[in-house]
Formats: C-alpha cells, structure tokens, sequence
C-alpha cells in the first residue's frame, strides 16, 4: 500500500528463507536493499511418541521406525522441503502437517540423548537431548549343550557354563540394535571372547574361563549398556579320584 512519496506498506508473505532482499518498484523504476529481511528459525517445544506422549524434555524411543510428531513454530506454511534428524541420521521419512508441526519416522538407532534437528527452507531450528534409544534388555539365555536338549533358562535360572570358558551363549533380549553397533558383551567383568551379534534380539557371546559364583551378564549396543543380575556361573571344582595312603608300619 502507497502512503508517500517516502513510504509504502507490504504485507509479506509467508516463507522460511533466510536474510532476503527488499525491491520496490516504481512504475519502470527499482530499487532494491540487500538483506533486510529474514523469516524466524523454526523453534521446537514438544515431541508426541506413537502413544500420544508428549515429552519437553527426552522422549525414549525404541530402536528404530517410531513415528514422532514434533510440535514447534517457523516450520512454513506449506512443505518446504522440510526435513528432520535425531543425532546424526535424517529421519526415514517426514510429513509436514502445518506451520507448527511434522512427523518423523525415525531411523534404527542405539545411542543415549541426542538432538533433533528440523530444516525448513534454509533455516534449521534444534533441541539439544531431545531423544534417546531404549536401552537393551536381557530375558533369557541359552549355552550350547543346552540347545541341543531344546532346554531354555531365563532371567529367574542361571545358565552354568565351564571353568575353561568358550561355551556360546545365546543372549536374547530387545532393543540390541537393527545391525551391529559395536555390540559387546561381558560375564562379570570379563569381556567375551567373542561377541556376535544376531538380530535386534539377540546375540552370541562367547564366554572367557572363570571360577566365579553367580555372575551379571551386560551387553553394550551402542552407548547404551543392559544388564541382569545372577545370570551365569561357572562349574564347581572336581575332584576326579583318590590317593590311597598307607602307613608304613
């Protein structure tokens, strides 16, 4: 709207760019300022899990394809080739609903709090700790002799293994991962030989030699570390014979 030979007014529009030019023009005539003017960083206050959860502070999230809903401002008024990540990994897929919020498919992950990140034109708004990976859990445990019995010993038994070590253990649990995210696992303090991961539930630990009583087992996926108590003992010291003594007289 004209006002004077020295004012005009303009109602802007809607956009998520960053600093802009303005230009008016006069019948032929333009003239024009460089960055001048600049739209609001999209800003973040609350993310809503599959549940309906809302969260301000840390949503838990389990470790891969959760739909999340983060409520915010600046997010356009239309899709701005927006997009979204948690840590370091975009989203697998995001939907913009409106100028306040968006969805996110989340990538498979394991680490502990991270940020989540939105960029909507140009601009990007984060918040720091805003989501975090389930941390892996343990229920059961099967070594090698007792999977050719088809037996099965969980949390509440114990899974007893040899003094010399090298026994397989098959550790199923959840949330150990959707790959192999520098899975290890240990029996007390001692490291497995070896550990293999399998599957988000499970994986294989191959035990080192031990004399200890009843023992926690804990495995690490990612930054995250599971653990259950008085999992594993190692087979009690036998005697295998005699020594017959006589006197001698």
């Amino acid at each position: 709207e004209w006002e004077s030979d020295s004012s005009l007014r303009c109602m802007t529009a809607g956009g998520v760019g960053g600093s802009m030019r303005v230009a008016v023009t006069a019948g032929a005539r333009v003239g024009s300022l460089t960055d001048v003017v600049s739209y609001d960083t999209p800003s973040l206050a609350y993310i809503i899990d599959e549940q309906g959860n809302a969260f301000n502070a840390t949503a838990n999230l389990p470790s891969g394809g959760s739909v999340v809903t983060v409520l915010g401002a600046g997010l356009g008024v239309m899709s701005y080739t927006d997009s979204a990540r948690t840590g370091q990994s975009r989203c697998e897929a995001t939907e913009w609903q409106s100028d306040s919020s968006l969805t996110c498919k989340t990538a498979r992950g394991t680490g502990g709090t991270k940020r989540v990140a939105i960029t909507a034109g140009v601009r990007v708004g984060t918040v720091t700790e805003a989501v975090s990976y389930d941390a892996p859990t343990l229920d059961r445990f099967t070594n090698n002799l007792y999977e050719l019995e088809g037996e099965l010993l969980n949390a509440t038994g114990r899974a007893n293994v040899v003094a010399v070590g090298g026994v397989e253990i098959v550790l199923s649990g959840a949330c150990l991962g959707l790959d192999s995210y520098t899975g290890a696992s240990r029996v007390g303090q001692t490291g497995c030989e070896a550990s293999k991961w399998a599957s988000d539930t499970s994986l294989v630990c191959k035990t080192a030699g031990g004399v200890f009583g009843t023992l926690r087992v804990a495995v690490t996926a990612g930054a995250r570390v599971g653990s259950v108590t008085e999992a594993v003992s190692y087979d009690v010291p036998m005697l295998g014979g005699g020594l017959n003594l006589t006197s001698d007289d």
